[in-house]
């Protein structure tokens, strides 16, 4: 039986969708990427490429298999979908949470990389202790006050982005925020004074 050379690279991405449903993420990994050397347009080959190597771990991979996707067909839902969750994966990786955190002076979101900066310094050490009692305020009793001013600013905005009320816009944002801080020094200045 011949099956023609151009449905070579779909035989061999069908051959590769079985082995990923069993779990032979390995084999179906090298069969989607000898399917799509033969056919590099496919953009479903590409997609479940993404998967497969998502699903092995290989999550930056699997990002660029699903953009690989979505320049061949922008209008590919599953690819995005595929890319969307490929994206969670590798943000709530530990050592991207550690590398993000890093790189904007701030603390991890997840516990395990939360352990991790906590044990690098004693600064972080008693940070680390300090949240795992539950949230944590400025010690001033105007933060209740300070903190609703700052939701309602926020809320606003998203209302704006959303249609409602003033039109969203880059002045609209910052007139929200400056109003916010307005709002907030006042506040402080009580706890000064």
């Amino acid at each position: 039986m011949d099956c023609g050379a151009s449905s070579a690279p779909q035989i061999r991405t069908n051959l590769a969708n079985v082995m990923a449903d069993q779990g032979e993420l390995d084999a179906a990994i090298h069969e989607y990427r000898i399917a799509l050397q033969a056919a590099p347009d496919y953009a479903e080959g590409w997609n479940n490429l993404g998967v497969a190597l998502r699903r092995a771990g290989q999550v930056q991979d699997a990002l660029l298999s699903h953009r690989q996707a979505l320049s061949l067909r922008p209008d590919f839902p599953e690819a995005r979908y595929a890319e969307a969750w490929a994206l969670l994966k590798f943000l709530s990786e530990d050592q991207t949470q550690k590398d993000y955190a890093g790189l904007l002076g701030m603390f991890p979101a997840r516990l395990e990389p939360q352990k991790q900066v906590g044990d690098s310094s004693e600064n972080h050490k008693a940070f680390f202790e300090a949240i795992q009692s539950g949230r944590t305020y400025a010690p001033i009793p105007q933060w209740g006050q300070i903190e609703n001013a700052y939701k309602t600013r926020f809320g606003n905005i998203l209302d704006s982005a959303a249609g409602v009320g003033a039109g969203y816009s880059a002045a609209t944002v910052k007139s929200q925020l400056d109003a916010a801080a307005k709002e907030a020094d006042g506040l402080l200045a009580q706890s000064a004074g």
